[in-house]
């Protein structure tokens, strides 16, 4: 009871973690909050207005996806609303495999964190896509058991963008902010490995769904 409840405190703060990064990053599109003199984000800020269409199919459909995530995990409409599920888990599945193919496609074409942030972003990225698919087509099959293990995998993979944004805070501060495309990458893969071994540790804790 203990890991679940630990588990949905941790999910509930990265899902919203996500949705204000959306926010966030209009925000500072927007002109409201301006950055310091010189910020390496200023730059990449540029980039995503000089992209401006890669741009919002990767962020909208992310904050969709963020914002709907919760509601597929209720097991209380799982229950009663099954109908509803299954509409949610269409919604889930497209703008996710949009935002996350357009992630992707956006480590490569202009980076934060060089070619590192697309050799790191390129595996968490492609498992998320297979997992969220793969999901997707075992639901279709009813194969309920592995559709849930699946979906959790995704999830897991997909927060991974949530926890790096924590993991880069603490590298930054930890090397006085050298080198922030560096920490950056680094930070994917920290968050990657320990969102997925807390996936798999949940999925054998507790097999079955509520």
């Amino acid at each position: 009871m203990i890991l679940r409840l630990g588990a949905g405190f941790v999910v509930g703060f990265l899902l919203l973690l996500g949705l204000f990064a959306v926010v966030q990053h209009y925000v500072l599109q927007s002109g409201a909050v301006e950055l310091p003199s010189g910020d390496p984000f200023m730059a990449h800020l540029a980039n995503y207005r000089e992209h401006w269409i890669m741009e919002g199919l990767h962020l909208i459909p992310g904050f969709i996806f963020f914002a709907v995530a919760p509601l597929q995990f209720i097991s209380w409409i799982r229950r009663n609303h099954a109908a509803v599920h299954r509409v949610l888990g269409r919604v889930y599945v497209f703008f996710g495999l949009l935002s996350g193919l357009i992630g992707i496609l956006i480590a490569f074409v202009f980076p934060f964190g060089g070619w590192l942030e697309f050799v790191f972003t390129v595996p968490f990225g492609g498992f998320f896509l297979f997992a969220a698919g793969y999901g997707f087509l075992l639901a279709r099959s009813r194969r309920i058991a592995e559709h849930r293990r699946w979906m959790i995998r995704g999830l897991a993979a997909a927060l991974t963008i949530s926890l790096q944004r924590v993991f880069f805070g603490v590298l930054l501060g930890a090397t006085g902010a050298e080198d922030p495309p560096l920490m950056f990458s680094l930070a994917i893969v920290a968050a990657f490995v320990v969102m997925m071994g807390g996936a798999e540790l949940y999925i054998r804790r507790y097999p079955q769904p509520v």
